[in-house]
């Protein structure tokens, strides 16, 4: 399923929100994170999200350091 939400945004040159427990592939399959806890609680590339306090609080130092981190290279822009 991952792989056809990939291929639709690259067909669509569109973002998407993906909304997930699923820590390998958030950390792994995605470009951008936000971290939720009742608040945000970090947001970033998933290495910095990572090596912040706030995620190695709620999940753990090994998750930090276990855990896949995509690293998004491309040829375009975001715009926000």
């Amino acid at each position: 399923m991952y792989e056809l939400i990939k291929k639709i945004s690259e067909e669509l040159n569109c973002g998407i929100l993906l909304i997930s427990h699923d820590l390998h592939t958030v950390m792994s399959a995605t470009d951008h994170v936000v971290c939720l806890n009742g608040h945000v609680c970090c947001s970033g590339s998933p290495s910095d999200v990572a090596k912040n306090n706030e995620y190695k609080a709620l999940f753990g130092e090994q998750a930090a350091q276990t855990l896949s981190i995509y690293e998004h290279k491309h040829d375009h822009v975001h715009f926000t």
